[in-house]
């Protein structure tokens, strides 16, 4: 699932304005969440004309792949929004090693909010990542429009 700024990213399109989605979702960043009652919840909570608005992408069973992957541009602010449970520490788990070169990615999750680190593909459970406190994930995270 893809609001219409993501679907514009995975064809490569441009913008009305004739920017591409790349740059765009480079400055806006990327929200990652688990499930369609979550994509439904996050894709209407922003107004069309929402100029910080993050790209929503809803991952299903299954659904995410390397080549959705691909699409982030290096240096875009990813968060990782799936449930606090089994299920959703494996959709994490499928999501985080496609990581491709940008290291701004943030797994938000019930225990905090953790970044996601090189140090391997299970990283992202580690119990040496630090826990952040919102006010220091929202100035890096600023298209998130105060995600909770």
């Amino acid at each position: 699932m893809a609001d219409s700024l993501a679907r514009l990213l995975l064809a490569g399109a441009l913008l009305g304005d004739g920017t591409t989605a790349e740059s765009e979702v480079r400055r806006v960043g990327v929200l990652i969440v688990e499930g369609v009652p979550d994509y439904l919840y996050w894709g209407t909570r922003f107004g069309d004309a929402a100029g910080s608005a993050p790209a929503i992408l809803g991952v299903i069973s299954g659904s995410w792949n390397d080549s959705i992957a691909a699409h982030i541009p290096d240096g875009t602010r990813v968060a990782v929004r799936t449930h606090l449970d089994p299920a959703g520490e494996r959709y994490a788990a499928s999501i985080i090693p496609t990581r491709t070169g940008t290291e701004n990615w943030w797994w938000l999750t019930g225990r905090g909010n953790r970044p996601i680190s090189a140090d391997g593909p299970d990283s992202y459970s580690s119990a040496r990542l630090p826990t952040l406190d919102r006010p220091t994930l929202l100035p890096q995270f600023p298209g998130a429009g105060g995600l909770p």
